[in-house]
């Protein structure tokens, strides 16, 4: 690898006798890892991931484990199942650094709306899930669409049930739904210096232009985050580079132009291991330096000193997380707090209006962002909208909570239908309301605002599409649901040959009562089979079928 001179110029200055090392950190072999996913009700998921793969903990984060990488988990049963996600573990702060800021504020037990704006691929996402155990809402949102279709694939991979996945700009989020998030994470498009070891792209295209233009877009996710944030809520801002304009005068500009408080979270104990997080993470710099000062132009030199001149020992209160001082590649995160009282969120504005009628602009393949949805998808959904209104009205509600409680639902503890939900309930804990989109249904999660005109993804757990006559169980459903949630499962061992053949579409012979059956590996939900009496047919869908070993 060689490293660009002005990116080598610039961290020489800002780090001093620590570069050598830094660099030499960066000329050596990435680390690789994965987080386990708490949301798959397994006992003992832990200690039977350590049988199977060679582990060692991820310092920072309780469900994080570092592996190697000839052992290839990306490529197995258990992942394709929702075992786990594999994420490089400098990426695990920021979700973690979110909860520990959510623990201090001493609000640990409050069902929370949790916005991740910039969300793909999917790792804090799915890591906030975790924390959130299916109650609350999660919002993750992604601008780019073909980013934002990997991130609904991975929501649904992990069996996350309260989760709304859009495909929008901040800033028309930002106008249709202010005030209404309690906590924001924002992991802001950067420069990427902190990714050389992983990304060529990143590597190649470095620039100091760059970096001003990523620090001017920053700002503007962060005014729409801001908006979006009630008052007294949490932003957690991350970047994976080392630059100040993107990190240190970015968290500055936050608590000069728009009034943030940077919580100091140094010795706060990281949960589930030893140590607290100053232990592992450099603080920030306090005085943003002119790095490089051969070669910069008038502008950037301007740039680079602008308001950052003198010294602001707030700012030690940020993180920065080096390669050469931990195991992980590089990264920035702070934890600020908006002013003001959280009483002031307005929640009444965005809460269901009993009989309301909803319509959605569902971005599916082939629709194009910003421009027109193809005939039968948008106005199809708008006739559904008032179709539906109100479920207890809906006679096709009613036939689908009568699928689900006689042959889905072990003890069905659900009522759908006046949205009253039993503590043992296995999907959700909390209200749910059905939601059609065109044939497929969906339990949309509790407090979820008026979606009209939103480019929608998922907009909830997808429970079954209707079929003719019939419905049939949605793979996502599968994929939230324990073996102890159904009415009927099959448990395969992950080396039995009937594995690898399930997640290649393929059916088996099986003797057993007919009807729909949850097909697990080692205990993990992968999927629907159905039944005939004598064979198990495979009802994985054709996208997702793949080989694993």
């Amino acid at each position: 690898m060689n490293l660009p001179e002005g990116f080598s110029e610039r961290m020489r200055a800002l780090l001093g006798e620590e570069y050598d090392a830094f660099e030499q950190a960066l000329l050596s072999e990435k680390s690789s890892a994965l987080r386990v996913n708490r949301l798959k009700r397994r006992a003992g998921s832990e200690a039977f991931l350590r049988e199977r793969f060679s582990l060692s903990e991820v310092p920072w984060c309780a469900d994080g484990f570092l592996y190697r990488e000839e052992e290839r988990p990306g490529k197995c049963a258990l992942h394709e199942a929702g075992a786990y996600y594999i994420q490089e573990p400098s990426a695990m702060s920021a979700a973690e650094l979110l909860f520990a800021g959510q623990a201090c504020l001493g609000a640990g037990g409050k069902a929370l709306r949790v916005l991740d704006l910039c969300a793909a691929p999917g790792g804090k996402s799915t890591q906030i899930a975790s924390h959130m155990k299916g109650k609350g809402l999660l919002w993750s949102n992604e601008i780019i669409p073909s980013r934002a279709k990997i991130l609904s694939q991975n929501v649904e991979r992990m069996g996350i049930p309260n989760a709304i996945v859009s495909c929008e700009a901040p800033e028309a989020l930002a106008a249709r739904l202010p005030g209404f998030f309690d906590r924001v994470l924002v992991d802001a498009p950067c420069s990427g210096e902190g990714m050389f070891r992983k990304s060529e792209e990143a590597l190649t295209g470095w620039s100091l232009e760059n970096i001003q233009l990523c620090a001017a877009r920053q700002k503007d996710i962060l005014r729409a985050a801001d908006q979006l944030l009630a008052p007294g809520g949490l932003l957690v801002y991350s970047t994976c580079t080392f630059a100040p304009e993107e990190d240190e005068q970015t968290a500055k500009w936050l608590m000069d132009t728009l009034g943030y408080e940077l919580l100091d979270l140094r010795n706060v104990p990281v949960p589930g291991r030893e140590g607290s997080f100053g232990d592992f993470f450099a603080e920030g710099f306090p005085k943003a330096v002119r790095i490089a000062e051969r070669g910069l132009s008038e502008t950037e030199d301007r740039f680079l000193s602008e308001g950052v001149s003198s010294e602001n020992p707030e700012l030690r209160k940020c993180f920065r997380l080096f390669p050469h001082r931990l195991t992980g590649e590089g990264h920035f995160a702070a934890v600020f707090l908006k002013p003001g009282d959280p009483a002031e969120s307005r929640d009444l504005a965005y809460t269901y209006a009993e009989g309301r009628s909803f319509s959605y602009a569902y971005a599916e393949s082939g629709e194009t962002v910003g421009g027109k949805p193809r005939k039968g998808t948008a106005d199809a959904r708008k006739k559904e909208g008032k179709k539906a209104a109100g479920n207890r009205k809906n006679p096709e509600a009613e036939e689908l909570v009568r699928f689900l409680k006689s042959e889905i639902l072990a003890e069905t503890p659900i009522n759908f239908l006046n949205t009253e939900i039993l503590a043992e309930n296995p999907i959700l804990e909390q209200e749910v309301r059905l939601l059609p989109f065109g044939s497929t249904w969906y339990s949309c999660p509790a407090g979820a605002p008026d979606l009209s005109g939103l480019r929608i993804l998922r907009p909830g757990l997808e429970l079954a599409e209707k079929k003719g006559t019939r419905f049939e169980p949605a793979h996502a459903l599968a994929l939230a649901l324990g073996q102890q949630d159904v009415c009927h499962s099959v448990n395969i061992s992950e080396a039995d040959p009937r594995a690898a053949a399930f997640f290649r579409g393929e059916g088996f012979p099986f003797e057993g009562e007919k009807g729909w059956y949850l097909i697990c590996v080692e205990g993990y939900s992968a999927g629907w089979g159905k039944c005939d009496g004598r064979q198990m047919k495979n009802h994985l869908p054709k996208g997702l079928r793949r080989e694993v070993g």
